[in-house]
């Protein structure tokens, strides 16, 4: 794995982070908005972000052993843990993808199904990579997660203006 695929997946943590931070913000968007619902929504988006960052957290350390130690990639209970916060992440999005969102947060979801489908997808190729020992299937799953960037940038966006 590429040192630079590590930086990358840093700043998918930084941007999960940066989502946490927006959606934190918005108890002072006044006493209309956000709706009930749209709260309830947002503070399961809220948790999602916050499992997502903490599973990248993971991840990074994880992975981050490869470059001293090319080896951990066939070791069992290396790999153990990569599938356990893979799978971790996996749920967490999965749950999030499937709520039904309120009036109003279309939007959002929207984005936040976009995010997470790209999350599955390359966790998958990250673990068809490992379990391979393919260099270049892993480096695909940080390029399928890069692909969510812009995504994850534009939700912050629709965070930060939800209830102008």
């Amino acid at each position: 794995m590429k040192t630079s695929g590590l930086r990358r997946l840093g700043v998918v943590a930084a941007l999960a982070a940066g989502v946490a931070l927006a959606l934190a913000a918005m108890p002072g968007c006044g006493s209309d908005c956000p709706t009930p619902e749209q709260r309830a929504y947002l503070n399961e988006a809220e948790d999602w972000a916050d499992r997502t960052e903490a599973g990248y957290g993971d991840l990074l350390t994880i992975m981050g052993e490869v470059p001293s130690r090319p080896e951990a990639l066939i070791d069992e209970e290396w790999r153990r843990r990569l599938r356990r916060v893979l799978d971790e992440v996996d749920a967490a999005n999965r749950e999030m993808a499937a709520l039904e969102p309120p009036a109003g947060a279309e939007e959002v979801h929207r984005l936040v199904v976009g995010v997470s489908e790209a999350t599955i997808e390359a966790n998958e190729l990250l673990w068809q990579g490992v379990l391979a020992v393919d260099a270049e299937t892993i480096n695909r799953s940080i390029e399928r997660r890069d692909k969510a960037l812009p995504l994850i940038e534009e939700g912050i966006r629709v965070m930060e203006r939800f209830c102008e």
